[in-house]
């Protein structure tokens, strides 16, 4: 058997808070990313409907020619 001090304690401690952080900042990027992605599909899915779809085209070539 090992003899754990606080020394061990107080560094697997930090390497665990780190590993944590580093998970909590990856799993919110994530649900991030998630919940655009599922947005932007359910718009498509909503309004999906060839005169849209044409719509959309117009919309878009008119808000490129200003630029």
């Amino acid at each position: 058997m090992a003899v754990i001090t606080n020394q061990h304690k107080i560094e697997l401690r930090m390497k665990f808070y780190k590993i944590k952080k580093i998970i909590i900042v990856l799993g919110i990027i994530g649900l991030f990313i998630g919940g655009v992605l599922i947005y932007n599909n359910h718009i498509e899915n909503k309004y999906r409907t060839p005169y849209s779809t044409q719509k959309k085209r117009k919309t878009t070539i008119l808000i490129k020619k200003p630029k």
